[in-house]
């Protein structure tokens, strides 16, 4: 097994696919804001499709947020969600049903908040993703694929998550950048 730190340039990532296509596990970070994305970034720097999808086995990308105090979490009312969410959530094609929470504080939490929890999405290769991505498809084919293949987004993660009362509608728009 290798760690790498970071692959932040073209000699870097063609080691590690080299040593990838020879059978060993090698782990790596890459900043960027979507599975997609890290996918195609690995395409970019390498200038190679074809190595990166023989040598690649899962992308996990991960987004931390608040995780709502279970002692003082309440539900909301239906429709009082921020606007920005309700419009985040249709420009994505995710619908809510149910209720979102939140979190007044109180003396266990202080905030509301206690501790935090990861909103996740995986993405493993495909024979169509691979055929698109050696095919140049540009990024919002490819997430077709992988979304109609059940890939699921960490925005459609957090949903869920924020459903359950896990975490606020508030921490999901922070994550993506909406404050």
């Amino acid at each position: 097994m290798l760690l790498v730190a970071e692959l932040r340039d073209a000699e870097s990532l063609q080691q590690a696919l080299h040593i990838a296509l020879t059978g060993h596990l090698v782990l790596t970070t890459l900043h960027t804001s979507d599975a997609i994305g890290s996918l195609l970034r690995l395409v970019e720097v390498s200038a190679n499709a074809y190595s990166v999808t023989e040598s690649l086995n899962l992308i996990l990308n991960q987004r931390l947020v608040r995780r709502l105090c279970k002692a003082c979490r309440q539900p909301m009312q239906i429709g009082s969600e921020p606007a920005a969410l309700t419009r985040l959530l249709a420009e994505q094609g995710l619908t809510a049903s149910g209720h979102f929470w939140h979190a007044p504080g109180c003396s266990q939490c202080q905030t509301g908040y206690r501790g935090r929890i990861q909103l996740t999405e995986a993405l493993t290769l495909s024979p169509a993703l691979n055929a698109a991505l050696i095919a140049q498809a540009p990024a919002a084919e490819l997430r077709r694929i992988w979304l109609a293949e059940g890939g699921q987004s960490w925005l459609a993660n957090g949903l869920a998550r924020a459903l359950t009362g896990d975490t606020s509608s508030e921490e999901l728009l922070r994550a993506h950048g909406i404050q």
